[in-house]
């Protein structure tokens, strides 16, 4: 039986609007001393308000090593889950990181030789400096252990008139959340996404029945120490925010609008503006659904009806574009068929000032998102929106349009190309999509439970007598 309260809390519940992500290298030979400064560490679990501050702590699979973790619970994470065993530097390329992002090039904090621990502080930004600096000295006392910038994010807010936290681009965040549990107090997105515990913690089974850690032929002790962890991944994304909203400009000017102005005001250009940013991601910037025959965001009251994208009834993708990233990455089937649902709990934050569209362009100021991710299952959840639906083209998908998601999809050239079908009007083909986003780096992290912590940090494991042929 796996209790929430033995789940860490990032993984249950959003968090405050601050965090910093400290990436820790445990020094060879170093992995008794790494963990006793993680032992002392306020680690935070079961389900905790948004409010409140917490840590997260995940291991990579050459942390685990490090800190000693026996060959039968390797060879387990071999078996069960090879992606976390390769890594993210090793499986980068078929994600569609290539070229400015591939894993070449990103940061030195990410290659598998250092990247061992991430601990992670969301809420207010005066605990999350003292405990970060707290952490950073006594690592850096630590011989042989070696100190990274750590990456620091804080939620935007919205623009006037508009709710919610906004992301880079203009866009709405948070719109959407992976429920698993009934427990008070609940999240707080508009659109809950009710799936199985399953989906996001080891040891019970999904949707489809499947559970790859029910482990029949392991001891207790073995089971228990997997279940109720999850896997994360931290990828933090550089967006090129200036070259985007001046490729939104220069589509407005040329898109055909219904009003009875010539002229281009600034009302019709916000509305311009707008339009093609719904169309690229698949709702309206402010979270709202987007329908076939609209031009606005709707006006109602934010009902039910209001954010759902009704997705079964709009197989041509008359107001949610076939290649939009919200269609690419929904957790739902729809008529086209061939899809599963692939949930994905999203703990991303912006980093950097937002873009301020009547000051100077400041082309190099560094923005752009944190993204944090927990599922179950890196290959069937992760890897495969990542990987197949961000970067390879749909089955329903024009041949002559762009193969690659439009907002995350890392384009080879500038001709990307979306198709917008419109209602009883000539279809728009929008061009020039370009890499707005750049991969730093990226790592696989297992998140455990707060036993399985206790006995990693401890290393209370199953003797080596009884170790066997656990798979």
């Amino acid at each position: 039986m796996i209790e929430l309260d033995d789940i860490q809390a990032l993984i249950l519940r959003a968090a405050g609007p601050t965090v910093v992500h400290q990436v820790l290298t445990v020094g060879q030979g170093r992995g008794g001393q790494a963990a006793a400064v993680l032992r002392a560490l306020p680690c935070s679990f079961g389900v905790l308000s948004e409010q409140g501050n917490r840590c997260s702590i995940g291991f990579t699979f050459r942390g685990l090593q490090a800190l000693g973790l026996p060959l039968g619970y390797q060879r387990v994470m071999h078996q069960r889950s090879p992606a976390f065993a390769q890594g993210a530097f090793a499986r980068s390329a078929a994600l569609g990181d290539t070229a400015e992002s591939a894993a070449s090039r990103w940061s030195p904090c990410f290659r598998p030789d250092v990247a061992h621990v991430l601990v992670s502080w969301h809420g207010e930004s005066r605990w999350i400096a003292q405990q970060a600096q707290c952490l950073q000295d006594r690592w850096a006392a630590l011989w042989g252990s070696v100190h990274w910038p750590p990456f620091e994010g804080q939620r935007l807010g919205a623009p006037i008139g508009e709710e919610g936290e906004w992301i880079h681009f203009g866009m709405r965040d948070g719109v959407t959340e992976v429920s698993c549990d009934d427990a008070h107090p609940r999240p707080t997105a508009p659109v809950l996404h009710q799936h199985a515990l399953g989906a996001l913690v080891l040891g019970l089974p999904n949707e489809l029945g499947l559970n790859h850690y029910a482990l029949p032929r392991s001891p207790r002790r073995v089971r228990a120490f997997f279940s109720g962890s999850s896997f994360g991944v931290f990828r933090p994304m550089r967006q090129d925010v200036v070259s985007f909203e001046r490729l939104m400009d220069e589509w407005a000017r040329d898109l055909p609008w219904p009003s009875r102005s010539s002229s281009f005001t600034s009302d019709i250009k916000a509305a311009k503006q707008r339009f093609l940013k719904a169309k690229l991601l698949g709702r309206w910037p402010d979270g709202s659904a987007l329908r076939a025959d609209a031009f606005s965001p709707p006006k109602q009251a934010a009902n039910a009806q209001h954010w759902d994208l009704d997705l079964k009834h709009d197989p041509q993708g008359l107001g949610c574009p076939i290649g939009s990233h919200v269609r690419r990455m929904q957790f739902s089937p729809d008529d086209s068929g061939h899809v599963l649902p692939r949930p994905l709990q999203r703990r991303s934050l912006p980093y950097g000032p937002p873009f301020d569209p009547e000051g100077a362009p400041h082309q190099s100021i560094d923005r752009g998102l944190l993204g944090h991710f927990f599922c179950a299952d890196l290959e069937d959840q992760f890897e495969h929106l990542l990987g197949q639906w961000a970067t390879r083209p749909r089955l329903d998908m024009d041949e002559a349009e762009a193969s690659k998601d439009p907002l995350i999809g890392h384009l080879e050239s500038v001709e990307g190309t979306i198709r917008v079908p419109m209602k009883d009007k000539p279809e728009l083909v929008l061009k020039g999509l370009m890499d707005w986003t750049q991969t730093i780096g990226m790592l696989y992290g297992w998140y455990p439970s707060k036993s399985a912590l206790d006995a990693l940090l401890t290393g209370d494991f199953v003797p080596e007598d009884e170790e066997g042929p656990w798979v």
